[in-house]
Order: structure tokens, then C-alpha cells, then sequence
């Protein structure tokens, strides 16, 4: 098991090819990548063993412009502080260059292809700006911590590696690919990115010819980057996570199962499905290799140089050789760590917030009433999942707490900072077991952590025949078959007897009350939705259940993918009831829910019915009920005046307000609203927007007349980080941005931020989230 805090990461993979049906590329690549506080600038010349530059540089050439890789090659570096230029490439070029990127490709394949495979001299078309590449990392004022340079030889396709993909106004990711894919996996990947509408309605166009819409016209390098990057997305910008599940997933609806593919290359005319790959976020270096152990080619292997820097190489080895499976992280400013198996490993992203979890895969350390267990703290002389070691500091950042449900009972174990040598251990005996769900709290505002852990996984056939699941009450279950299926089909036999599955976003209720008038069937929370390898979930049955087993059919399921309101914010609790809102109008775009003007859930609308989460802990004070706001499309934010809510018992609307926290589910419909009114009464403080963001954001305010005004920015602790302004303000509407720097004007961390409006007559605040 392994833990290392997570950033946003620009990539460059690696990937082996060779097929004379497919577009391909047989390529080589090389990498540099310098320790912290070095530059691969200083470097000199060296003696002949891959540790500088110069050396790097001439094997490209050698290897292309009048080598076995005749068809062109790419050059790029990244500086020190993670920059690389922005490039749009709009027509398909023959040789391109920025001051940070130069790429060239043949002018004529074939050509060149048939001196190379008949006159064994492949024409020398491109010398220049190789050297011109040479020359600029070599100068010592670009501070260059990272080269990446590969070389190709295509049969039939142009456009260049390394591949670029723009993630954010601050990251670029990049992807050298030099293996192979084969056809109908290519194909299925660029079906599951969902067609030409990813390269064009999601503007993630392709490099080298922005009107490829079609799979046949791309090189097999460029679907497999795309489709990595996806999973990179969808796992919240984590790298390690993303590629693993981009390699490990069941696609083309259970018929293709990439792990497997992977897991198996081959040599049949050409050589099939060899991934081998590089990644970096200007930082760290991420390597994995499946070629097989006794091959002597599709080679992967790293060194640590003399100069203060790190090698990656493919054709004859360097030092240390990629084994089939590796995964080697190699970091600026740490130790390079070496994860074998790679393919045998979960990956677990814990974001700040609670995150409803469970672990399939753990490292025997004992057993207990016939389930095997990993501790959870260290004990005994071994490391916990959560603290590997006495007295140190937790493995995932900012670890707070765990739930969990044992025995009919609910345990929790918590962590104290000023006491790290000691957990509170309640009925929890510090024993992790494969088959239960957990909720871990991180703090909020922390930066997420990837934790990467070995060991057995359980069975897909596993029954829980040592206990009974009885009616009525929750059983918090983890999900331990290594795909995603809808939750119909996943409890299989057991699905009749389900009447609640709550999920960390979402809840589905089996709603046997009668339904009001006039209501969509179903209702959000009757919605049939996946479960997910690896989550934890809490099932109420109606009757009681024995020897529990999930419901194996390869059937595969698309995860669900939340969008996030950008207009609200709010802490998520260790629980929540449910609110289905019904009818809405298609102006409406997000609604907020407040309790006591304090926003405790929210969602984006994307129907006209909507399930949302509401975080209340306000089940013993006293009754406050629950009140809305919405936002529309023009980006005004207007509180919802009246509402009405079902009666579940007779099925009839009602004009009765919610109380939060008594009851555990809620129907409501707004009623009619009135126009809203242009006459400001109150000072009136808006959402941030975007929330979460980085690094900027923009704060809006309207005042009812011209006063003093203060308008400030507190951290978590209630420090103040920066006043934005103080004086005299119009009546009127207001922004002001956030450029996410404190008083010195240093860029602040990551983390939960407010913003004050102090006004004559009153003082508003609202939270937002900076997320690098």
C-alpha cells in the first residue's frame, strides 16, 4: 500500500505499435526529467551512457532523419515551473515549431518508406530544427526541467507526437505513443469517447487536422490519448487513477475487457496491444510497461544520473528495466517509488468531504469471525492503511475520521493532530475488512491523496454467508465485482427484497406511497443507476437476507458523472436526506437548498425533475424549515417565494414546508413565482463564480443605495487572507475579482475560503473552494 498527495498532471505516454492493417506508429522515445533546484540546461556533455541532452538528441536523429524512423519527429521541453506554450494547430502542417515545440513530418511517406525498406538510407529531409531544438534546451536562461522527443515511422498516417491536450488554462497534457492498438479497440474507444462530439461539440479537436471527426482518420495514438485524458477527467484530474482505469475498464458494453488485452500481447503479423507509458506533471515521471519479460524489444527503462537528473529510454536498456506490469513513479524532489503488478493494484482517490468507500483488495493481516482483515492504524510492529507507521502522521492528508457499520452497530475511529500516536477506536478494533462500505472524512479544503493498495482482492463469487442482513435496517456493503452494473441487475436475486440504496451522490428508493397527480414515473429517486468498484453503500431490504452475494454478469454499466453547481456551496455532512424536486421551469439551471440562510446542498439541473442532497445536522435543535433558491440562465440567483411538498401517505401536494431533519425523504414542486422584483431593498451577496476555481473567481454583490461597504477574504481558520476593497459603493450591482493571492500578493493553497460583504446594515458571507 501506497500513498502520495495528488496534482494536476501534464502527460506524455508511451505506447508501442506495429500493424500493417491499422495506422500506426514504430517508434522511439526518449525523456529527461531534472531533481528539484537543477536544470537540464547546465547539463554537459556526457560520456556516452543517456545522461544529457546532447546525447538524447543524437539518437533521435540518428533514429530518424536517417534511421529506421524516417517519417519526422517531435521535440518539446517544459521549464521549470511546469510551462508549456499554448499551440493551435489548425491545418495539417509538414513541420511546425513554437518556442518550446518543434515537429516535422515527411513530406512524402511513401517515399521515404520505400528508401528505407529497399535502399536502407531513409532520405535526411529534416537536420535543421533538431539542432535548433538542441540549441534552446541547452540555453541555460529556459531553466528546462523536463525534454521529451520521439521519432516515428508511420505506413499510412501523418501527425506527430508528442500529442498535447489543453486540460485547463494552466495544465497541458502531452502523449508520446510508440506500440499498438488493435482495430476494434480503437474503434470501441473512440465509441465510448462518444464519437466525432468529442473532438468537435467538446472542442478536443486533434493536433494535426481540427476537421478528423471520423475513427479511420486518426492514428490509433491519438483515440488511446483521448482516452486516457477522459478518464483523467472523470477522476477529478487524478493521473494515476485515470490511467489505470483507462487500461483496466470493460467497454463496448461488456465486450471488450481492456485489462485482459493488456495484460495479454502478442506477435501475429505485427505486434498487438503493447501499452508502454510515460507521465509528468513538471513535476514526477510516471512509467508503466506490459511488453513481455523475455522480450528484447518495446523496451521501457529509467536511470538516476550523476548530474542530478533522470533518464527514460526505449530500445536497448538503461539501468533499471520496466518488468511487464511496472509502474515506476519518479518525482522531482523524492525518492522514485516502483509499483509492480500495476494491474493488481486498486486506486483510491480521497477527496476533502466524506467519501463513501470500501476495499475489495486488502493485504492480509489477520482474520475475524472468518473475514480477513488490514488494520487500519499501526499495531503490533505493522502499518495500518491509515498510518503506516507509530507515531506518524496519516496516510491520506488531513484523514479525520472513519465510519462504519459492524454488527448492527455504527463505529467510528478518529484522528486527533496534537496526539497523532493515539486513534479513537470505537468498536471499530481496528480492522478493515473486503466486503464492508466505510465513509472517510477528509478535511475540508485538503488536497486530495491517491492511496494505491496491493493485496488479495475478493472474489466476484463471494457470499457473506457468515451473517444475516436483516429487514429494515441499513448494511453498509461494499461493491467488491471489479465492473460497474446498474443496481437492477447487480442484487440480482436479492433485488425484489432492495428498498433504499444510498450512495455517496445519489439515493434510489423503491416508492411504493402513492404518486401525485400529474408527477413523472419515475421519480429521480426510483431511477435505476450503477454501482461502482470499490464504493461503499448503504441497503435497506425488506426482508431479511442470507448468504449475500452480488449478482456477476459481465452486463456493464457507464458510471454516472455529477456535474457540480458552480453557484452554491456547501459542506457535505456524514449523512443526508433526499429532496426530489419536480416541474421545474427550463429557465432554472442550479437550486441551492438553505437552512437558516446557510446553503446545506445544491445541484445543476440537467431535467425537469431533480434529485438533491441536503447535508442538515438539525435533527434535535429546533424546527427550521428548509428554503430554496434557484438560478437561471441569464446568472441571477432568486430565492423560490413558495413551494408545495407531497403528502407520501395520501399522495396529495400540500403547501407545508420541509423541516429539516425529520424526514428522510421529500417531494416538492415550486410554485408560481413572481417576476423578480428590479427594486433592491437589502444588500444582497451572489455565489462566486466559477466555485470551485482556480486560480480566479469573481464576486458580485448589489447594494439598495450608495454606503460604505467592506469586502474581505478569510481562510478556514477565520484569518483574514486579503481585503478586496473598502470605501463607498453605488447602488447597484458589483463584481469584483478574485485573482486567488493573499495580502503579499502570494498565490494562496488549495482549500475552503469565505468572503465577507459588511455593509451600513448588515454583514453577509458566503464559502468557496480553491481547487489547484
Amino acid at each position: 500500500m501506497f500513498s502520495k498527495k495528488n496534482k494536476l498532471i501534464i502527460v506524455i505516454m508511451v505506447v508501442f505499435i506495429k500493424s500493417t492493417v491499422i495506422l500506426y506508429a514504430d517508434c522511439d522515445m526518449v525523456a529527461m526529467i531534472s531533481k528539484t533546484g537543477f536544470s537540464i540546461s547546465t547539463i554537459e556533455m556526457g560520456t556516452g551512457d543517456y545522461d544529457d541532452p546532447d546525447e538524447f538528441i543524437d539518437f533521435l536523429i540518428d533514429h530518424s532523419t536517417g534511421g529506421t524512423n524516417p517519417d519526422g519527429y517531435g521535440v518539446t521541453y517544459i521549464d521549470e515551473d511546469g510551462n508549456f506554450p499554448y499551440i493551435n494547430t489548425t491545418n495539417l502542417v509538414t513541420e511546425f515549431y513554437s518556442p518550446q515545440a518543434w515537429y516535422v513530418t515527411a513530406q512524402d511517406i511513401l517515399a521515404n518508406t520505400y528508401y528505407y525498406d529497399y535502399v536502407h538510407n531513409g532520405n535526411h529531409y529534416f537536420t535543421g530544427p533538431m539542432e535548433a531544438a538542441r540549441d534552446a534546451i541547452k540555453l541555460d536562461d529556459n531553466n528546462v526541467a523536463i525534454v521529451l522527443g520521439h521519432d516515428r515511422r508511420s505506413s499510412t498516417a501523418l501527425g506527430n507526437h508528442p500529442f498535447r491536450f489543453d486540460y485547463d488554462a494552466n495544465t497541458t497534457f502531452q502523449f508520446m505513443h510508440n506500440g499498438g492498438i488493435d482495430d476494434d479497440i480503437k474503434l470501441a474507444l473512440y465509441n465510448e469517447l462518444g464519437g466525432a462530439s468529442w473532438f468537435t461539440t467538446n472542442n478536443h479537436p486533434s493536433n494535426w487536422n481540427t476537421s478528423y471527426t471520423q475513427y479511420n482518420q486518426f492514428i490509433d495514438s491519438e483515440i488511446l490519448f483521448h482516452w486516457i485524458m477522459s478518464n483523467i477527467i472523470d477522476n477529478g484530474g487524478d493521473v494515476l487513477s485515470g490511467i489505470h482505469d483507462a487500461l483496466t475498464a470493460t467497454i463496448d458494453d461488456g465486450e471488450i475487457d481492456l485489462e485482459y488485452e493488456f495484460s495479454n500481447p502478442y506477435y501475429y503479423y505485427y505486434w498487438h496491444n503493447v501499452v508502454n507509458f510515460v507521465l509528468t506533471d513538471g513535476e514526477t515521471l510516471y512509467l508503466f510497461r506490459n511488453g513481455g519479460n523475455n522480450w528484447d524489444h518495446h523496451l521501457l527503462s529509467w536511470q538516476e544520473n550523476d548530474n542530478d537528473s533522470y533518464s527514460v529510454k526505449t530500445q536497448t536498456e538503461l539501468e533499471n528495466g520496466l518488468n511487464q506490469f511496472d509502474c515506476v513513479v519518479i518525482s522531482r524532489d523524492e525518492e522514485p517509488i516502483v509499483y509492480n503488478n500495476f494491474f493488481d493494484l486498486d486506486i483510491k482517490v480521497f477527496a476533502s468531504g466524506y467519501n463513501w468507500i470500501s476495499y475489495p483488495r486488502l493485504t492480509e493481516q489477520g482474520t475475524s469471525n472468518g473475514y480477513l482483515f488490514e488494520q487500519a492504524y499501526f499495531a503490533n510492529n505493522e502499518p495500518g492503511m491509515f498510518q503506516l507507521t507509530s507515531g506518524g502522521n496519516p496516510t491520506i492528508t488531513d484523514f479525520e475520521k472513519i465510519l462504519g457499520h459492524r454488527l448492527g452497530d455504527i463505529y467510528d475511529m478518529n484522528i486527533y493532530y496534537d496526539d497523532l500516536t493515539g486513534f479513537n477506536d470505537q468498536d471499530f478494533d481496528n480492522m478493515l475488512h473486503r466486503h464492508e462500505g466505510y465513509k472517510v472524512k477528509v478535511a475540508s479544503g485538503a488536497e486530495s491523496t491517491t492511496l494505491v493498495i496491493d493485496g488479495d482482492r475478493l472474489p466476484s463469487n463471494y457470499e457473506l454467508s457468515e451473517e444475516t442482513l436483516e429487514a429494515s435496517k441499513y448494511h453498509w456493503l461494499g461493491y467488491w465485482l471489479p465492473y460497474s452494473q446498474d443496481i437492477d441487475v447487480a442484487f440480482g436475486e436479492f433485488w425484489d427484497k432492495v428498498k433504499i440504496v444510498k450512495a455517496e451522490n445519489w439515493t434510489y428508493a423503491d416508492l411504493s406511497n402513492p404518486r401525485g397527480a400529474g408527477d413523472p414515473e419515475p421519480k429521480p429517486s426510483m431511477k435505476i443507476r450503477p454501482l461502482e468498484y470499490g464504493k461503499g453503500y448503504l441497503v435497506k431490504f425488506s426482508e431479511d437476507v442470507d448468504d449475500f452475494h452480488w449478482n456477476d454478469t459481465n452486463i456493464v454499466s457507464e458510471p454516472e458523472r455529477k456535474e457540480v453547481a458552480e453557484n452554491f456551496t456547501y459542506e457535505e455532512k456524514a449523512d443526508y436526506e433526499v429532496i426530489d424536486v419536480l416541474g421545474i421551469d427550463p429557465s432554472i439551471t442550479e437550486i441551492g437548498v438553505f437552512e437558516d440562510g446557510i446553503c446545506v446542498g445544491a445541484v445543476a439541473v440537467q431535467d425537469s425533475a431533480v434529485q438533491i442532497l441536503v447535508y442538515s445536522d438539525n435533527a434535535n435543535r429546533d424546527p427550521i424549515p428548509f428554503t430554496f433558491e434557484v438560478t437561471t440562465g441569464r446568472g441571477s440567483s432568486i430565492p423560490i417565494k413558495s413551494y408545495n411538498s407531497l403528502n407520501l401517505r395520501t399522495g396529495e401536494y400540500e403547501n407545508r414546508l420541509i423541516i429539516s431533519g425529520r424526514q428522510e425523504y421529500s417531494v416538492v414542486k415550486f410554485g408560481e413565482q413572481p417576476e423578480p422584483e428590479i427594486t433592491i431593498n437589502t444588500a444582497k451577496l451572489s455565489g462566486n463564480y466559477p466555485n470551485p476555481f482556480n486560480p480566479t473567481t469573481t464576486i458580485s454583490f448589489s447594494l439598495p443605495n450608495e454606503q460604505n461597504i467592506e469586502l474581505t477574504i478569510y481562510n478556514i481558520k477565520g484569518q483574514k487572507v486579503k481585503k478586496l476593497y473598502s470605501g463607498t459603493a453605488d447602488k447597484g450591482d458589483h463584481s469584483i475579482v478574485w485573482e486567488g493571492k493573499d495580502m503579499t500578493e502570494k498565490p494562496v493553497s488549495s482549500g475552503l475560503y469565505f468572503y465577507k460583504l459588511r455593509t451600513n446594515s448588515n454583514v453577509l458571507t458566503r464559502k468557496m473552494i480553491m481547487m489547484k
